[in-house]
C-alpha cells in the first residue's frame, strides 16, 4: 500500500478511487503529484515497492477470475492499478533528478579522493592521527575517524546550505535543515551522526604534494575544510566557518555540482567515492587514469591486484547502468601499464558551475 500521505494528496488518491467523472488527464496529473511526495526515497526503495505492488495486483487478477462478480476485490484492484502507476512514475521522477546536480562540492576536495571507500571508521594504532596516502595528496585525520561517504554527503549538504544562504564564509543552520537534505528523520540518532560527521570533517586536513598552482610549481600545501564547528541554542543549530582556501575556492567558482539522489543511488561504496572524483576530473577533459591510480584515490586496497580490478570493474558498471558514463574500456600505455578510459555522458556535463572563470584557484596535479 501507498504509505501515509499528506492530507492534500490523500485527497487526490480518493477522488480518483471514487470519481466517476474524473478524465485520464487529471488522473494522470494526480498520480505525478502524489509520486514527486515518493521521488526522495532511494532507488532500491521504490523498486521493492512496485514489485511488491505487482505482485500483489497479479495475484489479486488471479482471484478475479475465479470470482468475477466481488465487487471488493474489484475495488482493491483498481486501487493497486493506481498505486503501480505511482511507483512506476516515482522511479522515472527519480531518475530525472541524476540529470540535474545541484549540491555543490568543492573542486579540489572532490579530486583529492578525501572521501574512503571504507565504511567502518578507523583508529589510529598508536597515536591520534590516521593518515591516507590518495592520488597527489595525503588525507590526515586528527582523531580516530576517517572521512566517508556519509561524510561527503553532509558535506555536500553544508554547500548547498552556503550556496543557499549568501555564500558567505560562516553559516548558521539548524540540525532539522541538515537532516531534511540528508532524507532523514529528525531523531536524535540523527543528529548525533550530523554531530560526528562535522566534528570528522573539522578534523581533517588534506596534504597536497607537487602540483601546479597558477603556473607556479609547489612541493606541498596544507588546507583543512572546515575552520570552526560549534553547537548552538542547545544543540538545536551549529554554525560552521569555512577554512579560508575552501572558502576563497567555492567564491570563485571552483566547485562542481553532485546529484544526491544518484549518489545515494549507487550501491557500491567505490562507485559512490569514484563519482565525485570523476566528475571534477571530467570537467577539466581528463577522462583516463591508471588503474592504480583510480584505487589510490578512493582507497580499494583488496591484497590481491585482481580483487582491486574486480571491486574498480563493477564501480565502473554501476555507473555505467545509472548513466554517469556511457561506456568504459581498459588499454595499457607505452609502458605497459594498465588505464581505463571513460565515454562521459551529460550527467558529468551538467556538473559544470555556470560561472565565467571557476578555475584559477585548482591544483594541477602531476601523478606518476
Amino acid at each position: 500500500m501507498v504509505e501515509a500521505l499528506p492530507r492534500k494528496l490523500q485527497h487526490l488518491m480518493d477522488e480518483m478511487l471514487h470519481s466517476t467523472t474524473i478524465s485520464a488527464g487529471l488522473k494522470s496529473q494526480y498520480i505525478t503529484q502524489i509520486a514527486q511526495n515518493y521521488q526522495r526515497f532511494p532507488k532500491h526503495k521504490l523498486n521493492q515497492k512496485f514489485v511488491s505492488c505487482t505482485t500483489e495486483l497479479d495475484q489479486l487478477r488471479k482471484q478475479r477470475k475465479i470470482d468475477p462478480e466481488n465487487k471488493e476485490l474489484h475495488e482493491k484492484i483498481k486501487y493497486f492499478e493506481i498505486e503501480q502507476k505511482i511507483w512506476e512514475e516515482a522511479i522515472q521522477l527519480r531518475k530525472e533528478l541524476y540529470q540535474h546536480p545541484k549540491y555543490p562540492l568543492e573542486g579540489n576536495v572532490a579530486e583529492a579522493g578525501a572521501f574512503s571507500v571504507t565504511k567502518r571508521r578507523k583508529k589510529a594504532p598508536q597515536s591520534l592521527i590516521v593518515e591516507r596516502k590518495s592520488r597527489g595528496a595525503v588525507i590526515r585525520h586528527f582523531g580516530d575517524m576517517e572521512l566517508t561517504v556519509t561524510d561527503a554527503k553532509l558535506l555536500l549538504v553544508m554547500h548547498k546550505l552556503w550556496e543557499e544562504k549568501g555564500r558567505g564564509k560562516e553559516i548558521e543552520v539548524s540540525f532539522y535543515e541538515i537532516a531534511k537534505k540528508l532524507n532523514r528523520p529528525k531523531s536524535g540518532k540523527t543528529y548525533e551522526d550530523i554531530r560526528n560527521s562535522l566534528l570528522t570533517l573539522f578534523r581533517t586536513e588534506i596534504k597536497f604534494e607537487n602540483f601546479v598552482l597558477n603556473g607556479e610549481k609547489v612541493k606541498t600545501q596544507f588546507i583543512h575544510i572546515m575552520q570552526g564547528v560549534a553547537e548552538i541554542e542547545a544543540g538545536e543549530k551549529a554554525r560552521v566557518r569555512f577554512s579560508d582556501y575552501i572558502y576563497d575556492s567555492l567564491q570563485s567558482g571552483y566547485f562542481i555540482y553532485i546529484s544526491m539522489a544518484l549518489l545515494e543511488d549507487l550501491s557500491s561504496s567505490a562507485a559512490q567515492g569514484l563519482y565525485p572524483f570523476i566528475a571534477a576530473q571530467s570537467l577539466k577533459g581528463i577522462q583516463e587514469w591508471y588503474v592504480n591510480e583510480l584505487c589510490m584515490t578512493v582507497n580499494i586496497t583488496a591484497p590481491r591486484p585482481s580483487e582491486r580490478l574486480e571491486t574498480l570493474n563493477n564501480a565502473f558498471q554501476e555507473m555505467s547502468s545509472l548513466g554517469i558514463i556511457h561506456d568504459f574500456k581498459y588499454f595499457l600505455d607505452e609502458s605497459g601499464a594498465e588505464k581505463i578510459r571513460i565515454d562521459p555522458s551529460p550527467i558529468l556535463a551538467n556538473s559544470r558551475p555556470q560561472l565565467q572563470d571557476p578555475v584559477q584557484l585548482s591544483f594541477q596535479f602531476n601523478v606518476d
